[in-house]
């Protein structure tokens, strides 16, 4: 299956890397399996293609409120679960 192609949005966190966003200079080029939930109990992986932010390039922060939800991955971000920047921790 080939990848969808998402522009400039970083796979992770779905923030704009554009230029002009602010995180243009940082990003990365990567790609990342993301979970596609329809109506129902269906669900299916999609390939995409993108960027990555700086933020995401951190894989070594967590964020508490993804932890106390169950959410685990290899880059955890405040946009995942709606929590606060300041709930990220080391």
């Amino acid at each position: 299956m080939a990848a969808l192609d998402i522009g400039d949005l970083c796979v992770y966190c779905g923030q704009d890397t554009s230029p002009g966003s602010g995180k243009f200079v940082n990003r990365i080029p990567a790609d990342n399996t993301v979970e596609v939930v329809f109506d129902g109990p269906h669900r299916a992986d999609l390939e995409v293609t993108g960027w990555m932010c700086d933020e995401c390039q951190a894989p070594e922060w967590t964020c508490d409120g993804c932890l106390d939800r169950g959410l685990t991955g290899p880059v955890i971000t405040s946009t995942t679960c709606g929590s606060a920047r300041t709930a990220l921790t080391r």
